[in-house]
């Protein structure tokens, strides 16, 4: 989706160049197929074989193609958003021992022998599994995370559809639409501050007329903390442009460490006395931590809406999202997602993206399910 090719089915086609050859053969996409074929053919694969790059972090794109069901990126569009759950371009590295207990994992657990840590082939022998596939001469990861797990992701045999199991945590009650002012490169002029300015005093009194009734928030963040860490899904850094390969990644602040609240009120003095002397903030006299700060606000609050729940949370999510649709936890998947229900199939739902709803991104919900405080469902998403 970051490269510019000739043709839609060439975003797809050129990765099938990196498959085993048996694999490739199996999945049998040609040119002279129609680009949907070949974009849900690809990404059935792509899920079986990529879990922890979830799929689903990317089906929000700029345009939505509305023949391909609503769990398949269209490949031929650039993104809509950055994704905020994803281990994609260059988060996680093996030289970083760090980044993956920074990850979310909303549905799965980091423990190695949990029954819910992220399934691998014959039950956790992947290192065997690997071996096996270099002997015969295959990619050491073909297959590593096919398993017998009937929890995990996977597409209904003979259709567009796929099976997600998980637990149903809460509803959308209220959203606050898109802040205009992220929508720009130039996030520092004095419009898109005034609009930016406008937005969060909006998503403020949402967040702040919302009652919590959340007992699992990361370290009992309340009030300004937990709406600070909300509209910047709770990130310190956000991945900078690729010249500067200091900045190549994102961190989460799992332990809560970070104070939060001290970035956003000297984000928010910024920001008034920018809008009440109708200028632009000069972003090279910024120190460090306030300019990661803004840097973050800028790219997660960007094409998104904030919202409130039924169960009295706040979260942030695609620029789509609407009162009523339904925040799950999947199986093995890194954050939550929001669903809608199929108007014309009962039963069957539509994916509407990602979602960050603070309480449930670091496996909460699979130790309020050990407890038996959530129930198993299962879904299928059209």
């Amino acid at each position: 989706m970051r490269r510019k090719a000739t043709a839609p089915v060439e975003m797809v086609l050129g990765q099938t160049a990196l498959i085993d050859i048996d694999e490739a053969k199996k999945l049998n996409l040609s040119f002279n197929q129609p680009a949907e074929i070949v974009f849900i053919e690809f990404a059935k694969y792509y899920i079986t074989q990529e879990p922890s790059e979830c799929l689903l972090q990317h089906v929000v794109t700029k345009e939505r193609n509305p023949n391909l069901p609503s769990w398949c990126p269209n490949f031929a569009s650039s993104r809509e958003t950055l994704s905020i759950g994803s281990l994609w371009y260059g988060d996680y590295t093996p030289e970083d021992s760090t980044m993956e207990e920074q990850f979310y994992h909303a549905g799965y657990s980091n423990d190695l022998f949990s029954r819910y840590t992220m399934p691998h082939s014959q039950t956790f022998k992947f290192v065997g599994r690997m071996a096996l596939n270099m002997m015969r001469g295959k990619s050491a990861y073909t297959n590593l995370y096919t398993s017998n797990n009937k929890r995990q992701m996977r597409a209904i045999e003979g259709t567009n559809l796929l099976q997600l199991t998980g637990m149903e945590v809460d509803t959308v009650y209220q959203t606050i639409d898109c802040n205009p002012g992220a929508d720009s490169e130039d996030f520092l002029s004095y419009e898109n501050l005034r609009e930016t300015s406008k937005w969060l005093q909006n998503c403020l009194e949402l967040a702040t007329a919302t009652k919590s009734h959340d007992d699992n928030s990361l370290q009992g963040a309340t009030g300004t903390n937990l709406f600070v860490r909300t509209i910047t899904a709770n990130r310190i850094l956000i991945r900078a442009p690729p010249k500067d390969e200091s900045k190549y990644k994102q961190f989460l602040d799992v332990a809560g460490a970070v104070e939060f609240v001290e970035r956003y009120n000297t984000f928010a003095s910024l920001l008034a006395a920018a809008t009440n002397t109708k200028q632009a903030i000069d972003g090279s006299s910024l120190d460090r931590a306030t300019a990661d700060f803004i840097d973050v606000v800028h790219n997660v609050t960007r094409r998104r809406r904030f919202f409130s729940t039924v169960g009295g949370r706040i979260g942030i999510g695609p620029s789509s999202t609407e009162p009523g649709d339904e925040v799950r936890v999947v199986f093995f998947l890194p954050t939550p997602y929001l669903m809608r229900l199929a108007t014309k199939k009962e039963g069957r739902y539509r994916l509407v993206g990602e979602t960050y709803v603070h309480g449930f991104m670091y496996g909460e919900a699979i130790e309020m399910f050990k407890e038996k405080r959530l129930a198993e469902t299962q879904w299928v998403l059209e």
